[in-house]
């Protein structure tokens, strides 16, 4: 089993008992942040936290990091911004996780795999989130460099009861087992 910290953003809540925190997913507010242009901006800041947070003396898992399709756009900066963090902060590329989405990822795939598979060289770690929701197909999978495919969890709810959501799930697993749909 592997184990992963993700980064979220939250913000706390000064109002209520005891100062809980109350989480803003990275679903509900990504899009958002990408559709006025500041995505960029905001990936650089996490995984410039992240880079400082564990830098040198990391012992924990490896700490997963969610990143934008949109970093690509500047494959050369992105690359580049990654070597700079890892050579300041002295961090081991083992200790770093990047997640993309399933369907950012296909937009552009063949740039995408080129870019991940530099960033792989590099020695980072690399999931495929929210797999099964995008419109990849499995031929795709073998050249993705990926270390951890994601299934989304509308997949696996309810599961075994949904029989259909049960025989996608093990042909994600374990494609070359025949399945009856």
């Amino acid at each position: 089993m592997f184990l992963s910290i993700f980064i979220l953003l939250y913000t706390y809540d000064t109002f209520s008992p005891g100062c809980r925190p109350n989480l803003i997913l990275p679903a509900d507010f990504i899009s958002v942040v990408e559709e006025i242009g500041l995505i960029n901006s905001l990936n650089e800041y996490v995984l410039r936290e992240v880079f400082e947070k564990i830098a040198s003396d990391w012992l924990g898992p490896p700490i997963s990091v969610n990143i934008s399709a949109k970093q690509f756009e500047n494959n050369y900066h992105f690359l580049e911004h990654i070597e700079e963090l890892t050579s300041r902060f002295n961090v081991l590329s083992k200790n770093i996780e990047l997640e993309i989405t399933e369907s950012a990822l296909m937009e552009g795939i063949q740039h995408n795999i080129a870019i991940l598979a530099a960033l792989h060289k590099m020695g980072f770690g690399f999931a495929i989130d929210d797999f099964g929701t995008g419109y990849s197909s499995f031929s795709y999978l073998p050249r993705i460099p990926a270390d951890k495919v994601k299934i989304d969890r509308s997949f696996i709810q309810n599961l075994p009861e949904n029989k259909e959501n049960a025989l996608i799930v093990k042909s994600i697993i374990n494609p070359h087992i025949p399945h009856q749909v």
